[in-house]
């Protein structure tokens, strides 16, 4: 019987199976090695079928992190301090952790639709490189004597896809393309804080490596929105999309936007400016 390195038994257990087991793994690190391996073994294809399977309302919680209300979490500083640097590392070493799950989750969730293989294709890399990028700060918080853990983290990310479990267009429409796209809005300024504290590793690590894959997640929400419609047209597709964020989102979304970024993503005006002034 083939074991992975890991733990998961690889031999009989279908895609949505492995998914299952990666959400209700607690372990941060663990979670994220078992997704980079699941990666490696989906695109070489030993892992036989894509399968249904009973997916958990919720993943399992982080272990050694204290979750808290949002407005529990102690608001970081705006000055280049080595706490400041880390609370922001911290958060958002949370963030892609969340996303691994996310990621995991629209496979799992959604596979009783009728689905091209590309979109498993797409999101199982997408769980990769979350997970990458959460070994990446992850190791950056060790370098900095601290750990992820160390400070409390919140959920909201989490409950917006609880509140989108039972659309795939709203799930793709809020947390792959609002949410999503609202990290690639705030990267500048993130980055511009390292940069002025002189914390060019941290600098690096954002703008090099991370960065460049968040555009391309936000252009898997798009791309898979898109396929929804696929008989619509460009027009209808926005407006509908409009129409779910403004049912099923808190509020307007906030400017600045980085529209450079956005656009490289498929995320022209169209689609978002409209609701920043609603």
């Amino acid at each position: 019987m083939k074991r992975s390195s890991d733990g998961l038994n690889m031999s009989s257990k279908n895609l949505c199976e492995i998914a299952r087991e990666i959400l209700l793994t607690s372990d941060p690190d663990l979670k994220a090695s078992r997704t980079i391996n699941t990666v490696e073994d989906w695109t070489s294809r030993r892992i036989p079928e894509i399968g249904v399977c009973k997916v958990p309302d919720k993943p399992a919680e982080p272990l050694g992190v204290q979750l808290v209300d949002p407005w529990k979490v102690p608001k970081r500083g705006k000055g280049g301090t080595e706490a400041t640097r880390i609370s922001s590392l911290h958060s958002l070493c949370h963030i892609e952790q969340v996303a691994v799950n996310l990621a995991w989750d629209i496979v799992a969730r959604f596979a009783d639709q009728d689905l091209p293989r590309a979109f498993y294709d797409e999101w199982v890399r997408v769980a990769g490189e979350e997970a990458k990028h959460y070994k990446i700060l992850s190791e950056r918080l060790q370098e900095l004597d601290s750990k992820y853990g160390s400070l409390p983290a919140h959920n909201r990310l989490w409950e917006s896809a609880t509140e989108t479990a039972d659309s795939l267009e709203a799930r793709l429409a809020i947390v792959h393309m609002v949410h999503e796209a609202r990290g690639l809005d705030i990267h500048p300024k993130t980055v511009d804080r390292f940069r002025s504290s002189g914390d060019l590793r941290s600098v690096s690590l954002l703008e090099d490596v991370i960065y460049p894959d968040e555009i391309t997640h936000v252009q898997a929400g798009v791309r898979w929105f898109k396929h929804l419609y696929k008989d619509s047209s460009e027009e209808e597709v926005i407006c509908r999309f409009h129409e779910i964020v403004r049912e099923r989102f808190r509020g307007n979304l906030k400017e600045p936007f980085n529209h450079e970024a956005r656009a490289k993503a498929g995320f022209t005006k169209n689609w978002y400016e409209p609701l920043s002034k609603d």
